[in-house]
């Protein structure tokens, strides 16, 4: 296949935190209960998509950190199924009370969300108040793994806050800071989230003037082309940016949410045994109560969903705005 999606693996549906521009169950559909996933069934997936070639897995949620088999997942992953790198996307300073068997288990990387260094914004953003616990968790952990941070800019909240972001990853020994717009056409239980909507165009203007390097890269050749900058101080910056572009399948044109922001970037695999395509889940695949040779047949299917994937520069908000 010329195109290798993502394969992002839910662990639990359970974050307890109520991001405002975020829906209760994260990237799974449908379900606001508190599911975990299965090792056995992740293993299984897993396994199918090295054949294809995949060797990264994210792990992700909802919020990893709270699924008790999280340790051992990650060694079966690396150990047993043998994929090359394995990555956890949390938010919660309860990290601490994991990393140390997560490093020892074979963990490769590990995603942090800061989206504000200012605590009173921190609450009113993720209906938390452990602050200055989550940011200690984020120094310590990037003492002893590397770590990244992914930064949602909001409008009017967080769009002022670029360069106190970047210094802070520069001083904690982050690796790399990705910006996310928006995903502003999603349902959401939480806020008016296209309110919040701004473009990051403002930002590589920015980064253009103090970047050594530039370039363009994608996720497994598919999802939004992504700004890539390194800084003088080696960190690298990313921009997920909707107005560079994203990919669409034939079937995404039925949808009533196309030109959608998210598009065809990753495979999702659920809580709930079932393949997703995207966040809007309109096509995903039941896997319950499937033999391993029918799992292995419907995954392949799933893989090929992306074959007729093709490329649209614009974007969704070079359409709609």
């Amino acid at each position: 296949m010329d195109k290798i999606p993502q394969l992002r693996v839910l662990a639990t549906s359970f974050c307890g935190r109520h991001c405002m521009y975020c829906r209760p169950t994260g990237e799974g559909i449908g379900n606001s209960n508190h599911k975990y996933n299965n090792i056995e069934h992740i293993n299984k997936i897993v396994t199918i998509y090295k054949k294809y070639g995949g060797q990264e897995v994210k792990l992700t949620g909802g919020d990893p950190v709270f699924w008790n088999d999280i340790i051992e997942c990650v060694k079966q992953l690396k150990n047993k199924v043998g994929i090359t790198k394995v990555e956890i996307i949390t938010r919660s300073p309860e990290i601490l009370n994991k990393i140390d068997g997560l490093i020892a288990a074979g963990l490769d990387v590990l995603d942090f969300s800061v989206d504000t260094l200012d605590s009173e914004k921190y609450s009113k953003i993720v209906g938390g108040d452990d602050f200055s616990s989550y940011i200690d968790a984020i120094r310590h952990c990037a003492s002893i793994i590397d770590c990244k941070v992914n930064s949602v800019i909001m409008k009017n909240i967080t769009d002022n806050e670029v360069k106190s972001l970047i210094s802070f990853c520069e001083s904690s020994g982050i690796k790399q800071l990705k910006f996310l717009d928006v995903i502003d056409d999603l349902e959401s239980s939480n806020t008016q989230i296209r309110d919040l909507y701004s473009s990051l165009s403002f930002i590589a203007e920015e980064m253009e003037k103090i970047s050594i390097k530039e370039d363009v890269v994608c996720q497994g050749g598919l999802g939004h082309p992504m700004n890539l900058y390194i800084l003088p101080s080696g960190l690298t910056v990313l921009l997920k940016n909707a107005e560079n572009g994203a990919w669409y399948n034939s079937r995404c044109k039925d949808c009533s949410y196309y030109m959608c922001h998210d598009a065809l970037m990753a495979l999702r695999f659920s809580t709930d045994n079932t393949l997703q395509f995207c966040l809007n889940g309109k096509y995903r695949v039941d896997l319950n109560g499937l033999t391993d040779d029918k799992i292995e047949i419907e995954f392949n299917k799933a893989m090929h969903f992306f074959d007729d994937a093709y490329f649209i520069s614009n974007g969704p908000k070079g359409k709609s705005r």
